[in-house]
C-alpha cells in the first residue's frame, strides 16, 4: 500500500491514496483521510511476466532441481504471508495423498531457516530468494501457484502468477478477494482444512485449473503500468493545481500553470531508500511506475537512498538513476538539509517520496505510519523550503 499525502499546510491537509478498497479503509479510519479525496489506483503487472516457452520452463525447473508437477508459493516469508499455515496445509495435502506427485517449492525468505522449521520433507522444496528474471519461468511451469496472505495492500504476486499462466488459489483476505476477482479460489487464510481443500480441489480437476488459467490470464491484463501512471498523472496535476493556487510561485501562471492544466510534460521525482528487496519489492514497483511515465512522455528521475557508500548517476531505460551514498536512516533521522539540498539540482515539479516521514521532517508534508506510505510533494508546496 502506497498512500499519497500533500500536506499544504500543518493545520490542513489534503491527500490522495495509492491503494485498493480495503486499504483505503484502513487509510481512511486511520488516518482520518476523506474518503471522497482518497483515489484507488491499483499496480500494474510488468511485460516479462508472460506465458513462458516449454524450454524456459524446463530450464528453471532444472536450475532449481524441480519435479514436472509442482506447487509454488512465492513472497518473502514475513509472519503476514503466512507460510507457516501453507506448510501446515500442505502436510495435510500430501498426507491424504491429494498431492498426485507434487512438490511444494516456497521461493524467497531464508531457505535455511525454513527447512529448519519446517523439517525434512521429500514433498517440499524451500528454493530461496529467487532472480527476478526466473520468476516468470517458475510461474508459467507451475501447476498451481498458493498465496493465503493474511494482509496485503495490493497482493502483486497473484496477478504476476495468472499472467504467467498459473491457477491460482488465495487467500479470501484484505485485497486479495479485488485483486483476483473470479480467476481464482478464495479460503480462508486462518483455516488450515479450508486452504488444504482448496489446493486438493485444484490439483486433482485439470478442467478447473485450465479455466482458472483462462480467466487468470484475462484478469491480468486488466492491469497495467500504463493505466496506473496516466491516473498518478491526474493526481500529480490536481496536486499542483491545488498548490499553484494556495501558493503561486513564480511563473505559477506559466510553466507551472500549464504543467497543472494538462499541457505540458511533467517532471517527476521518485525518491525511495535502498531496502535490498527481494521478490518485487519496492524497487521494482518505482522502476515499473517511473519507466510508464517515461513511456507517456514525461521526464522522471528516481533518487536513491542507498545503504552502501557508492554514488552512481545513470540513465536505465529512459529513467535517468541517481543512488547517492548512505544518507542515514531516512525514516527516523533529520534528513532535511541533505534532501533539500538535490531538490533544485533536479528541478522536479512532483516529488514522491516512497518511504515515510514523520511530520516536520521536510517541510509541506507528512506521511501515514501504516503501511508502506509516501508523500508526495509538489514544487509550489515546498515553494517556501
Amino acid at each position: 500500500m502506497v498512500a499519497l499525502l500533500l500536506r499544504r499546510s500543518l493545520r490542513r491537509r489534503a491527500s490522495w491514496s495509492r491503494c485498493l478498497g480495503r486499504a483505503r479503509d484502513d487509510i481512511v479510519r486511520v488516518l482520518g483521510a476523506s474518503a471522497e479525496r482518497t483515489v484507488v489506483i491499483p499496480h500494474g503487472v510488468d511485460r516479462r511476466f508472460v506465458p513462458q516457452p516449454e524450454a524456459a520452463i524446463a530450464a528453471v525447473r532444472e536450475r532449481f532441481g524441480l519435479p514436472a508437477a509442482y506447487v509454488l508459493h512465492v513472497s518473502s516469508g514475513k509472519p503476514h504471508k503466512n507460510v507457516a499455515r501453507l506448510l501446515d496445509a500442505w502436510r495435510v495435502v500430501a498426507g491424504s495423498g491429494s498431492a498426485r506427485g507434487a512438490v511444494l517449492a516456497v521461493a524467497g525468505g531464508d531457505a535455511t531457516a525454513q527447512g529448519s522449521a519446517f523439517g525434512p520433507d521429500p514433498t517440499v522444496r524451500f528454493l530461496g530468494p529467487i532472480r527476478e528474471d526466473d520468476l516468470p519461468g517458475l510461474y508459467a511451469g507451475a501447476r498451481l501457484f498458493v498465496f493465503p496472505s493474511l494482509l496485503e495492500g495490493f497482493g502483486l504476486p497473484v496477478l504476476e502468477a495468472m499472467a504467467c499462466g498459473a491457477p491460482v488459489v488465495c487467500s479470501n483476505a484484505s485485497s486479495l478477494p479485488e485483486v483476483a476477482g473470479d480467476a481464482a479460489v478464495l479460503c480462508d487464510p486462518n483455516d488450515t482444512s479450508a486452504l488444504a481443500a482448496a489446493v486438493a480441489r485444484v490439483l486433482a480437476d485439470p478442467d478447473l485449473r485450465a479455466d482458472l488459467r483462462q480467466r487468470g490470464l484475462a484478469r491480468a491484463v486488466r492491469f497495467t503500468w500504463e493505466e496506473a501512471a496516466r491516473r498518478f498523472e491526474q493526481v500529480y496535476r490536481d496536486a499542483l493545481a491545488q498548490g499553484a493556487a494556495k501558493r503561486p510561485l513564480r511563473g505559477a501562471g506559466g510553466e507551472r500553470g500549464a504543467a497543472a492544466r494538462n499541457e505540458t510534460p511533467l517532471s517527476i521525482l521518485h525518491v525511495y531508500k535502498d531496502y535490498a528487496p527481494v521478490l518485487g519489492g519496492i524497487e521494482n514497483h518505482v522502476r515499473d511506475l517511473a519507466e510508464a511515465q517515461v513511456r507517456a512522455g514525461h521526464r522522471v528521475t528516481v533518487l536513491v537512498a542507498s545503504r552502501t557508500r557508492r554514488h552512481e548517476d545513470a540513465i536505465l531505460a529512459g529513467v535517468r538513476v541517481v543512488r547517492v551514498a548512505r544518507w542515514g536512516t531516512v525514516a527516523s533521522t533529520p534528513i532535511a538539509p541533505g534532501f533539500l539540498r538535490w531538490l533544485p539540482r533536479l528541478d522536479a515539479d512532483i516529488v514522491h517520496l516512497h518511504f515515510p516521514i514523520r511530520r516536520g521532517r521536510l517541510p509541506g508534508c507528512c506521511a501515514a505510519p501504516a503501511g508502506r506510505p509516501s508523500s508526495l510533494i509538489t514544487r509550489t508546496s515546498c515553494a517556501s523550503a
